[in-house]
Formats: C-alpha cells, structure tokens, sequence
C-alpha cells in the first residue's frame, strides 16, 4: 500500500510564533516545514498541542514531524525566541508505517545558484512519498524533477526570498529533490525525508488477531 498524500496548507508572518493550520485525517502523517529568519531560537514546536520531532534543520530552515492526532483542523506551531519574520508549510499523508513512519533525510544548500538541490535519498520502492521543503533566495520557485508542489509561499520578505514543499514517490534506487528559479542572490537550502509504506497485509492481519 503506497503512502498517500492527504492535505496541506501554508502561512507567512512576523511574531514570536509561527502557525498554520489545516484539516487532517485521524493519525496521519504530519511533515512541518518553517523557515524562522534571523537566526532566532526555537522554544517549541507543536502539532495539536503536542511536541513534535525535529527531523532536521538547515540554518534557518527546519523540519519536523508527528503522528497521533485526532481528525479534524489541527494547528502547527513554532515558537521563536523574538519576533521576526517567518513562514510555515505543513504536509500530511496516510498510509505510512506508524511503528518506523521515516528514512533517512537529506539536505542540500547552494549559493547564488538557479537550483538547490538534496543529496541522493534512499527509498525502498515507488510505494514511499519523499517530502521536501526549500527556500530560496528570488521571488518565485518551482519544484523540478518530477515533484508535485503542495505548498508555495513565494515573494515574501519584501519579494526577497520563496518557501515551498513538494512530495514525489520514491524509487527503488536512489532520487533527488529539487526546486529551481531563474536566478538567485544569496543562499538556498533544501530538506526531503522519505515516508516509509505501511507493511502489506498489516491491517488484515490486525483484524485476524482482534477476531481470535
């Protein structure tokens, strides 16, 4: 059974907390992208209320996940050590391991480039759904390679900078992510993490146990 996408929303502010919300279906899969400019530190971060794990961050740029909420609109939720300017995507997706929901993550970054672009990501096959998320330094991106834009927050920061994620299906070998613009002025960075498929067979066969 493939991990499948399910909803996604995104917003943009300047204040101590960055938030965003979005309606969701009963413990998906929640990837939270945000991008915190200058610098600040995080205090917390929280999905339904609940912390979140950090995935990874590049600089500024972070990633986090959850899972165990209850269906409904539900908000996301950074909290920075001073007011400032942010902006904030939030993916989910269903059908994913809930015992082992994430592969390893990758990273890139390039400065003063057209594109950034992750390090090759290890996925066991097209059932996995690769996440990414990515900032650049121009007033509009584009996810490249095959991706399906969820989330676009473009010429924000007096149409300086443009924040996006995107999901692709894995591969049975390696794959990138990346996401390109027409010329850039500074330094881009780039996060994707593949969303491990939920065993086959395994909802049956919990049904099998309950039923004995």
């Amino acid at each position: 059974m493939p991990v499948t996408y399910d909803n996604a929303n995104s917003d943009v502010g300047i204040s101590t907390t960055a938030s965003v919300s979005l309606t969701v279906a009963a413990n998906s899969l929640v990837i939270v992208g945000v991008q915190l400019n200058g610098s600040p530190t995080v205090n917390s971060a929280t999905f339904d209320g609940n912390a979140m794990t950090l995935i990874t961050n590049v600089g500024d740029l972070y990633l986090y996940r959850y899972h165990g909420h209850a269906s409904g609109s539900r908000t996301a939720s950074i909290t920075r050590s001073d007011s400032g300017l942010w902006v904030i995507g939030a993916v989910t997706v269903t059908g994913f391991d809930t015992g082992n929901p994430v592969g390893t993550h990758q990273t890139g970054t390039s400065t003063e480039t057209a594109s950034v672009t992750t390090d090759a990501i290890t996925s066991g096959s097209t059932d996995w759904l690769i996440v990414d998320v990515a900032v650049m330094v121009r007033d509009a991106i584009a996810a490249a390679g095959g991706q399906t834009e969820r989330v676009s927050q473009e010429s924000f920061n007096s149409g300086q900078l443009s924040f996006g994620m995107s999901t692709k299906p894995g591969s049975a070998s390696t794959t990138t992510m990346s996401w390109t613009t027409d010329a850039t002025f500074g330094d881009n960075a780039i996060i994707a993490v593949p969303v491990r498929p939920a065993a086959a067979g395994g909802s049956i066969l919990k049904q099998m146990l309950l039923n004995h």
